[in-house]
């Protein structure tokens, strides 16, 4: 995962994790943002009355399809972590 420059120029694609939210169309959701032009990525998940965010970018000219699909996987697993996280007593 690239970091990438979070300046005006860069399309910013946001997403917010809830109780709704699944892997697999998130993936795709994720994969169609890149293939739409999206390069940067801002995650926001609220649990519990605590707030994560997180940044990251794929760079079009280093990154493809099967890579957003690894991105997705990879924010997904965090996402995980933090419920798994916040479910414990």
């Amino acid at each position: 995962m690239s970091q990438e420059n979070f300046t005006k120029g860069n399309a910013l694609f946001k997403y917010t994790f809830d109780e709704t939210a699944r892997q697999i169309p998130f993936q795709v959701t994720i994969r169609n943002a890149f293939i739409e032009g999206f390069t940067c990525f801002e995650f926001h998940v609220n649990m519990r009355g605590k707030q994560y965010m997180a940044r990251a970018g794929l760079r079009p000219e280093l990154h493809n399809e099967k890579d957003a699909m690894d991105f997705a996987e990879e924010i997904w697993g965090e996402f995980e972590s933090i419920v798994a996280e916040n479910l414990k007593p």
